[in-house]
């Protein structure tokens, strides 16, 4: 990028549905350089172990993610992706209950939990 160009070197072109090769190339770059391509792509993940710092920095650079990305949409593609955030999230939900119920079975089947939901 020249420096008499009119976009700041943070600004990319704003995801229209007209534009999503160069889109995805310029916001996976500034995302990159913002150190924050992990957090979305959700190759940064809390350990169990996590602190509390861990997990209130963890959500910070996930939120600033999700708002860099965000700001590099135009409106109507911003209500498109929410709206399918939305079904993301309930379709993660899902999954995660069944997650939490393979669990729950698995600790009655070792003898950690009892049917009625007590520690052994």
């Amino acid at each position: 990028m020249s420096h008499t160009d009119n976009r700041s070197d943070n600004v990319v072109e704003k995801l229209s549905d007209r534009n999503y090769r160069t889109w995805k190339t310029e916001i996976k770059w500034l995302l990159k350089g913002k150190g924050l391509l992990g957090y979305a792509l959700g190759d940064i993940i809390l350990s169990d172990t996590a602190t509390t710092a861990d997990r209130k920095l963890h959500q910070t650079n996930d939120d600033k993610a999700l708002a860099t990305i965000g700001l590099s949409l135009e409106i109507d593609q911003q209500i498109r992706r929410g709206l399918q955030k939305c079904t993301r999230s309930m379709a993660n939900a899902r999954t995660n209950s069944r997650a939490q119920i393979k669990s729950k079975d698995y600790a009655i089947e070792k003898g950690i939990l009892s049917s009625t939901n007590e520690r052994r």
